[in-house]
C-alpha cells in the first residue's frame, strides 16, 4: 500500500530552488548522530521556523519547500518501529563483519548512527540490493521553545525522581530522503511561513 506524507525542507535559497526546478536532492553528508547522507525533511511548518531560528539564517538567505513523499513499506527504514530497529541492528552486525572494518570504524559503527546507516547502505549497494529511499526517525531537541508555562507543565516526563512515559514537544519527526524517486514533483513548491 502506498503512503503519502507532506514534508518540509529549509535550506539555502539556491539549493532549494535547484531542488524545486530539477527534483535534485541536496544531500547533507552526515556520518554522525543522525540518519546518514540524504536530504532532510520535517513533518510540519513549525519545525521549519524552529530550524531557521536555530541555524540563525538571515532573511533572504533561506527558502522553505513543501513537498510530498510517496512510498511503499520497502521504501522506508522506519526508526519509530521497534521491529525495524531490531532488523537494522542485526544488519549492521553482519555489515561490520563483511566490511572488515578497522577498530576505529568498528567503534564508530557502535556509537554513530549516521556512520552505521551509511556503511549498511554502502554494503547493500555492493550486494546489488534495493535500498530504502527514506530513513524516518525522531530527533530530540531540548531547545524547543515552550509555548507557555501551562503547556510546559503538561508535557513532562518526571514525577519526583522517577521518569515515566509522557507526551513531549521536544521530539521532532525527521525524514532523511536518499533517493528522489519518492518525491512527488507535482506537490513540490517554495512556500512562505
Amino acid at each position: 500500500m502506498t503512503e503519502k506524507v507532506t514534508v518540509f525542507h529549509v535550506g539555502k535559497k539556491n539549493n532549494v530552488e535547484l531542488f524545486v526546478t530539477n527534483n535534485e536532492l541536496f544531500i547533507s553528508l552526515q556520518d554522525g548522530k543522525w540518519f546518514g547522507d540524504g536530504m532532510y525533511f520535517w513533518d510540519n511548518k513549525s519545525n521549519c521556523s524552529f530550524w531557521i531560528k536555530d541555524r540563525k539564517y538571515s532573511e533572504g538567505e533561506y527558502a522553505v519547500v513543501q513537498s510530498s513523499l510517496q512510498y511503499d513499506s520497502e521504501d522506508i527504514l522506519d526508526f519509530t518501529d521497534n521491529e525495524a530497529v531490531k532488523n537494522f541492528d542485526q544488519m549492521q552486525n553482519l555489515v561490520a563483519l563483511a566490511l572488515k572494518l578497522s577498530p576505529d570504524e568498528s567503534e564508530k559503527m557502535k556509537t554513530e548512527l549516521g556512520f552505521a546507516i551509511n556503511r549498511c547502505f554502502k554494503y547493500q549497494g555492493m550486494m546489488k540490493k534495493e535500498l530504502p529511499s527514506i530513513v524516518k526517525g525522531t530527533g530530540h531537541y531540548p531547545r524547543t521553545p515552550k509555548v507557555s508555562e501551562r503547556i510546559k507543565s503538561q508535557f513532562v516526563s518526571t514525577y519526583g525522581n522517577k521518569v515515566h512515559a509522557a507526551p513531549t514537544i521536544d521530539v521532532k519527526m525527521i525524514y532523511c530522503v536518499k533517493n528522489n524517486k519518492v518525491i512527488s514533483c507535482e506537490d513540490t513548491a517554495i512556500i512562505e511561513l
